[in-house]
């Protein structure tokens, strides 16, 4: 299975970036996961690789990235990096303070931009009845009321890939996840 290097540099800032465009710096949890599930998505189906490296899956409002979903839903306190900015208050997600944009791409602060407009005047259950919509995202499965991984070569297939175009972004994605780890262990 198909697994990319979760960035919580550029999920921040991406979160802290769609943020600062909603009313209030603020939004509906629910919406901001969907708005990043729906970045990555589209980043992998243009430049096949994601924003926040983070992991899908299907839960049974629609699908999520897994670890941010965690990092902001399930702890009762925000991890050091994500408290640093965010203030979570019941189903809300504020912005305590703007991340500097450091590692977003402009080609990725697009996406963000086009998912944000397309996305914010959806009402949350209209997202939800989006989300549930197989012939718009058909890599969703009904989970119960559990959760389903969302396997990326599926959803690539789903983005219309073809089998050369999978195969390049596993190599590549092997290749980028090697060099990560190697870097990793120099870190400060």
């Amino acid at each position: 299975m198909l697994e990319f290097h979760y960035n919580s540099e550029k999920t921040i800032e991406s979160i802290s970036y769609l943020l600062s465009k909603a009313e209030g710096s603020k939004m509906e949890i629910i919406r901001l996961i969907k708005m990043l599930y729906f970045a990555d998505r589209e980043a992998l189906k243009e430049y096949n690789f994601p924003i926040t490296g983070d992991s899908f899956a299907s839960l049974p409002y629609g699908p999520i990235v897994s670890k941010t979903y965690n990092n902001i839903k399930k702890n009762v306190e925000l991890p050091s990096l994500f408290n640093d900015y965010l203030i979570r208050e019941d189903r809300w997600i504020q912005l305590k303070k703007e991340k500097a944009i450091k590692k977003l791409s402009e080609a990725e602060i697009e996406i963000l931009d086009e998912v944000f407009h397309k996305y914010i005047h959806y009402t949350v259950a209209q997202l939800i009845d989006y989300c549930h919509n197989s012939s718009l995202v058909p890599e969703w499965r009904d989970p119960g009321s559990s959760s389903i991984p969302i396997d990326i070569e599926d959803l690539l297939v789903f983005l219309n890939k073809t089998q050369d175009e999978i195969k390049s972004i596993k190599e590549s994605l092997k290749e980028h996840n090697e060099i990560t780890s190697f870097l990793s262990k120099y870190e400060p």
